[in-house]
């Protein structure tokens, strides 16, 4: 039970963080936000700072500025002096120029504060503007009614639900909601989309051009000359291979990268993950032709054969140039490969048609019969600059 409630309320903190009308212009020109959840662990008023350990273990220290803004459930948390050790916060803050962590909003309350938050999920069966309710299907025959507030704030993929009359029948909604003195549940946060509103990834490889923190976007030029503008969002996932590429503040003009992408309504390309690479590593990535993820099916003299999901069984030849990687730094040579692998390969394309391995990272998988991976596991894999996710 701890737990559920645990997880409402850092919702519930999200709505503060995400959804709060509050513009720090200048300092979001030179830095990017970042956003922790967790709980509070320390309350210094003389330093004006406080600690949070996060949900990843992380121990952090924020420091509080006259402009930082604080937010809770009753608007019974309006300063630092009001925070205390064993609430639960979500902090969203951005680093100075000396890499200390400054907080933009902190929404702060305790787990017993939020026992009557309510989830719902469902299809939306009518729409009420005028009455500013609306009705969800939670399960077959079973209506629950809503009725939405100037608290209530809307989520969906791209940003186009903003108001209760830009909700629709049959749209998918998920909601946080709360019960008023009357019994009826007002909406918090409404997460609302089409059904089918999955549009078709696509990836492209290419040199990094531009990076504009300050509109969240970055430019990549392909091998052919083509230039892609993307855009990053809450959820895009950043990938390297040691870890020091962790938002579009760390992307560089020069690096290299993998961009798993989609477009939104308006035709804008959205980045949902960046795997990059620094220039040092551009001797071998200029030599990647074709890029492959799957298991390794067979080993030969020099040359084994990938299994993968969507380009087939593909055979890949090696040499002394070929680089090998893992994360455990136990595949250094092709003698270490062993059938049943994971792997990622970037490859070479031969004018005889053979394809000749540039780069192999390699490792087990987890437990026996394990299929190809997916986009969390490839994650895992050791070859930063060619994974996707």
């Amino acid at each position: 039970m701890v737990s559920k409630l645990y997880k409402a309320l850092l919702l519930a903190l999200l709505l503060a963080v995400v959804t709060t009308g509050i513009v720090y212009a200048e300092e979001e020109t030179q830095n990017s936000k970042a956003r922790f959840f967790g709980e509070i662990t320390n309350v210094d008023p003389s330093l004006s700072t406080f600690s949070l350990s996060t949900c990843s273990g992380e121990e952090l220290r924020f420091s509080v500025t006259e402009r930082t803004r604080f937010y809770s459930r009753e608007g019974s948390i309006q300063s630092l002096e009001d925070l205390s050790a064993g609430m639960k916060a979500a902090v969203s803050a951005i680093r100075d120029d000396e890499n200390n962590w400054i907080a933009l909003v902190v929404a702060a309350g305790e787990v017993g504060d939020f026992k009557d938050i309510q989830r719902y999920h469902g299809i939306i069966s009518a729409v009420d503007v005028a009455g500013r309710t609306f009705s969800l299907e939670i399960e077959e025959g079973h209506i629950q009614q809503l009725i939405v507030g100037d608290r209530t704030r809307y989520r969906s993929r791209y940003g186009s639900i903003t108001d209760l009359e830009d909700l629709e029948v049959g749209m998918v909604a998920h909601v946080i909601a709360i019960e008023s003195e009357n019994q009826v549940s007002t909406a918090l946060i409404i997460l609302a989309g089409l059904p089918d509103e999955k549009p078709e990834r696509f990836r492209v490889f290419g040199q990094i051009t531009q990076v504009i923190p300050g509109q969240d976007k970055f430019e990549l030029e392909t091998r052919s000359g083509d230039i892609f503008t993307f855009h990053v969002i809450d959820r895009t996932k950043f990938r390297s291979r040691d870890s020091s590429i962790n938002g579009i503040h760390d992307l560089k003009k020069g690096m290299y990268a993998l961009v798993i992408g989609i477009q939104d309504t308006e035709g804008s390309s959205i980045a949902l993950a960046v795997a990059a690479a620094d220039l040092e590593d551009k001797p071998a990535l200029s030599r990647v032709d074709v890029r492959a993820l799957g298991k390794i099916s067979s080993l030969d003299e020099r040359s084994f054969t990938l299994e993968t999901r969507g380009q087939g069984t593909l055979t890949f030849h090696v040499d002394g140039s070929t680089i090998y990687k893992s994360r455990d730094g136990s595949i250094t040579s092709f003698e270490d490969l062993q059938i049943g692998m994971v792997a990622v390969v970037g490859g070479k394309q031969l004018g005889n048609g053979d394809l000749k391995a540039v780069v192999v990272g390699a490792m087990l998988p987890r437990s026996e019969g394990v299929g190809l991976p997916d986009q969390r596991s490839a994650g895992e894999l050791p070859l930063g600059e060619l994974r996707s996710n």
